[in-house]
């Protein structure tokens, strides 16, 4: 992906799957980015370090809309970003 932001933050991978998957039955290609291991050992698709969703700039408006949060300021930081 090329231009990506962040949309929301999360605690943990799972619940960022969880929206990349409705964005996915909306055609918005989005990326979870985590601070996990759970690559190397699935038991910790759920461990700490939280994740972040990544979408493509010119979709992030869709994006947001569909998951009902507000688009992030450009610095990255918004009043939704793991809040939800």
């Amino acid at each position: 992906m090329s231009d990506t932001i962040c949309i929301k933050t999360y605690p943990s991978r799972v619940e960022a799957e969880i929206d990349k998957s409705i964005l996915a039955g909306a055609d918005i290609v989005s990326l979870v980015s985590a601070q996990d291991f759970s690559g190397w050992f699935p038991p910790l698709l759920t461990g700490t370090g939280g994740a972040r969703l990544l979408v493509n700039e010119e979709e992030a408006d869709k994006a947001c809309e569909i998951l009902g949060i507000s688009r992030p300021e450009p610095d990255g930081i918004s009043d939704d970003a793991g809040n939800h």
